[in-house]
């Protein structure tokens, strides 16, 4: 008798730790799908037309420049040139935020400017600015120099290094760097001294503070130049990002939250003039008085009492001197000192609102005429 040979089909076979496709076998569940990563939004980069314009302007404004009999060397004069070219080009049409389509398309004119010239190519950021700025640099924390070299791509009139108790060395470091005023003084003023002492030394519109000991990109710089130029008084770090939940917040920064909320600025959380960097408008300090930047939290009272301009922008490469619980021990003496200076913050809003500052008592009557106690 012939056996007939039964051919199995895919679906009925079955092997030794192979499960079949027609039933799933209840022992073997499915892996889960894993969660799609979240996208990361795409950065605007200029078209290529549009950067290709940029290199083709700087080439047209180096040449006429050039006719005009303009001394042609590398020099912060030549930086500033490109960068009020940059401004009467593009800051007609310029939007109130810098975007990244704008810092794309000023490097592709400094480029095409500097080509045009026969000179090396430079780290230089021209931005749409009107308005003379300077920095000053507080070294309280120490000195870096890629502070400074970030700091000289900007097209800044003056840069101000308040140097505190250096010695030759870094002295000498310093002063290698062209277009660098240093105030070297043997004691220690202090960062918040140091706004003071820097600020009258002179005499720019828009005046930047940054730490001499943390390196800052310039494009992370320029948003708050940009903010001052835009007639904003008073453009603050926006670290909100950082800080992170409230139960995970120190005691300095819910002492700053608190004074914005209690002067009526919950939009400005923990944000402060203590922080650095900021920037300042001479129309913003002259309101205040230049002694109050010696206490950056009085200054930033101040800066609400007289409803100044007050803008919170991002910049996220800078850090944070207070950040996240953890990172920074809480009962610090740095800590206590600026917890101090933001009560007397609000001992002097008080003097000027009352006990109560923007939180009316709506729950018992407190005048004796009136049938209260």
């Amino acid at each position: 008798m012939r056996l007939r040979k039964v051919r199995r089909t895919r679906k009925t076979r079955k092997r030794s730790g192979r499960i079949s496709r027609s039933r799933p076998s209840l022992s073997h569940p499915k892996r889960p799908k894993r969660p799609k990563r979240p996208k990361r939004p795409k950065r605007h980069i200029a078209p290529a037309s549009k950067q290709n314009a940029a290199y083709s302007a700087g080439i047209h404004d180096a040449r006429i420049l050039r006719e005009s009999g303009f001394v042609i060397e590398l020099s912060p004069s030549l930086k500033q040139q490109i960068n009020e070219s940059w401004t009467h080009r593009y800051g007609q049409d310029r939007s109130s935020l810098l975007t990244h389509k704008m810092i794309a398309e000023g490097k592709h004119y400094a480029q095409g400017f500097l080509s045009e010239l026969n000179l090396p190519e430079q780290t230089w950021l021209p931005i749409p600015m009107k308005k003379a700025a300077a920095a000053i640099v507080l070294t309280g924390d120490g000195i870096n120099l890629l502070a400074l070299k970030e700091l000289l791509r900007l097209p800044l009139e003056e840069i101000i290094v308040m140097l505190e108790g250096a010695d030759e060395q870094c002295f000498a470091a310093v002063r290698s760097l062209p277009g660098i005023t240093v105030v070297h003084t043997k004691e220690s003023l202090g960062q918040d001294v140091g706004r003071a002492v820097g600020t009258r030394l002179t005499s720019a519109e828009t005046i930047l503070f940054t730490n001499g000991a943390e390196a800052v990109p310039a494009e992370q710089l320029a948003h708050l130049l940009i903010a001052i130029d835009n007639n904003a008084d008073l453009a603050l770090t926006d670290g909100s990002e950082s800080v992170g939940l409230f139960r995970e917040w120190d005691d300095l920064t819910r002492v700053k939250a608190f004074m914005n909320w209690s002067l009526g600025r919950p939009d400005l959380l923990a944000n402060s003039a203590a922080e650095l960097p900021n920037a300042w408008s001479r129309k913003g300090i002259n309101l205040i008085g230049t002694a109050a930047l010696s206490v950056p939290p009085v200054a930033h009272q101040l800066a609400i009492e007289h409803k100044l301009i007050i803008m919170s922008c991002p910049v996220p490469d800078a850090v944070r001197t207070v950040s996240r619980k953890g990172q920074l021990p809480p009962n610090t003496a740095v800590n206590k000192l600026e917890v101090g200076d933001h009560i007397e913050a609000l001992t002097a809003a008080m003097g000027l609102r009352g006990s109560r500052l923007s939180y009316p008592d709506r729950v018992r009557t407190r005048f004796p005429d009136r049938g209260g106690t």
